[in-house]
């Protein structure tokens, strides 16, 4: 299990998620999605994919309403580090290499993520997508270190 990088790089722009609304604040995943990234961990490297099968569901960037002031909302350009983020918590470092519609891979073999690592690609993903907010990445990231152990391995909205 890789437990944190030491850093990630993003080799391509990565389209957004198809996601339909299905509740107030829950969506459905419309097409399947991959997002790739360049890894560096102890002191290795490698190219990794997460892919979400269609079907998949997820809250979106829950962001408390209170914290929408700051401007952390839930939906628009950064869909992508959300739906990411929710399947690597939803995947939870299981062992299995899928869980619930979520694969994720390194250098084309299964790995698993710990909860550091899941973040981290949350805040990279989320730069890529909005480099101008980094102020807004690093604030959602810390909110995520701090509170997000309640979610790891959520598999509740997935059923494997």
């Amino acid at each position: 299990m890789i437990k944190s990088f030491k850093s990630i790089d993003w080799p391509v722009h990565q389209k957004q998620p198809n996601l339909r609304p299905i509740g107030e604040k829950m969506y459905r995943l419309e097409e399947t999605a991959r997002y790739n990234w360049v890894g560096v961990w102890k002191k290795k490297t490698g190219y990794f994919e997460i892919e979400i099968k269609e079907g998949f569901v997820s809250d979106g960037q829950s962001v408390p309403q209170v914290f929408w002031s700051f401007g952390l909302r839930p939906d628009g350009t950064v869909r992508m580090a959300a739906l990411c983020h929710d399947g690597l918590y939803a995947f939870g470092g299981n062992e299995k290499h899928e869980f619930g519609g979520v694969s994720v891979w390194c250098d084309g073999k299964p790995v698993q993520l710990g909860r550091k690592a899941s973040d981290q690609v949350y805040k990279a993903s989320y730069i890529a997508a909005n480099f101008q907010e980094q102020r807004k990445a690093r604030l959602a990231y810390r909110a995520l270190r701090m509170f997000g152990w309640v979610f790891f391995g959520d598999r509740l909205k997935n059923k494997d």
